[in-house]
């Protein structure tokens, strides 16, 4: 018998920083309130979102989207390069 593998993804808002006047800089940026998108999405200090993706892959998720809402704010996405390069990409057909 064939064994289905499920492979779960989710999306989340991002909003991450190094201080808290960032966070609430990029939150405020995206009408975002900062304290709904720390319990709702990916928010807070890069030692705070890297929990959160943490407790993501403890429940099985095996891929996130990032939903980066201001698209001109290039640093936000260069910190989350960051954040990431401590997590391994897995390989879906092994």
């Amino acid at each position: 018998m064939k064994q289905t593998v499920w492979y779960f993804s989710v999306a989340q808002v991002l909003c991450i920083g190094t201080t808290e006047k960032e966070l609430e800089r990029r939150s405020a940026k995206i009408g975002r309130d900062l304290s709904e998108l720390r319990e709702n999405g990916v928010a807070g200090t890069l030692d705070e979102a890297r929990e959160r993706i943490k407790s993501f892959q403890q429940l099985g998720v095996s891929r996130m989207y990032f939903q980066v809402l201001d698209e001109d704010d290039l640093d936000h996405v260069s910190l989350l390069s960051e954040l990431l390069d401590e997590f391994t990409e897995v390989e879906e057909n092994a």
